[in-house]
């Protein structure tokens, strides 16, 4: 059992070597995934801090809401 938190979801959307790791695990057929029922906002907020900090341009971060959301 996995249970992926915003810090590993916002490295999964964004494509970064440890998104990369945690792709790997998550989708392992042996894995049953969970997720805390906020982790949507959680990982919004983050996102809009990286945007707010220019460690992300506003289309980026809205790219990686609308994967989240898919």
């Amino acid at each position: 059992m996995i249970v992926l938190d915003a810090s590993a979801t916002v490295e999964l959307l964004l494509g970064t070597a440890r998104g990369a790791a945690v792709a790997r695990r998550i989708f392992e057929p042996a894995e049953t995934l969970h997720a805390p029922e906020l982790l949507d906002l959680e990982v919004a907020q983050v996102l809009r801090r990286y945007e707010r900090a220019k460690i992300l341009d506003e289309t980026r971060a809205e790219a990686a809401l609308r994967d989240l959301a898919d």
